[in-house]
């Protein structure tokens, strides 16, 4: 994986309107764009399920600070998983197998004011690209949406064989 510092102390603001992103962050996403146009309903602490928050919910769920979109300080592997080159991938179990698309954060741009980039180190790695305060999911996702993902590359997984 990456050769980055060790894992900033929990809490630490990785990105905000005062600090500059100094690292790649990832998320995955399809090969065409990054899961940040959603959140879970679990991501805002719901027990309405672990699905999508639905676009018509998006002005009656509030985020709250340290709530928000998930991502790493490096690429996770599913557990159970181990990196292939691309031919083994192709020859390997289809419904075993996985491409994971990596996005990350264009660095040298301005983080929207109202949004900050938190490692919450849980599981290790993980920071959250949250609100500064409370507001509705609608508002929130607005406010994701000024920031540029681009790729950064595939990784093919599957079993170790």
């Amino acid at each position: 994986m990456s050769s980055a510092a060790p894992f900033p102390a929990k809490g630490t603001v990785l990105w905000g309107v005062d600090v500059d992103l100094s690292r790649d962050v990832f998320r995955s996403g399809a090969a065409e764009k990054p899961n940040v146009d959603y959140l879970r309903y679990i991501d805002i602490e719901s027990d309405k399920g672990e699905g999508r928050v639905l676009p018509e919910d998006g002005d009656k769920f509030m985020v709250e600070p340290g709530q928000g979109i998930s991502l790493f300080l490096e690429r996770m592997i599913p557990e159970g998983l181990v990196l292939m080159d691309a031919a083994t991938w192709k020859n390997a179990d289809k419904k075993k197998k996985k491409k994971i698309s990596w996005w990350g954060i264009e660095q040298d741009k301005p983080i929207p004011t109202g949004l900050s980039l938190v490692y919450d180190g849980v599981p290790p790695g993980h920071c959250v690209l949250t609100t500064t305060e409370r507001r509705t999911v609608r508002s929130f996702l607005g406010l994701v949406a000024m920031i540029t993902f681009i790729p950064k590359g595939t990784d093919f997984v599957g079993p170790a064989i």
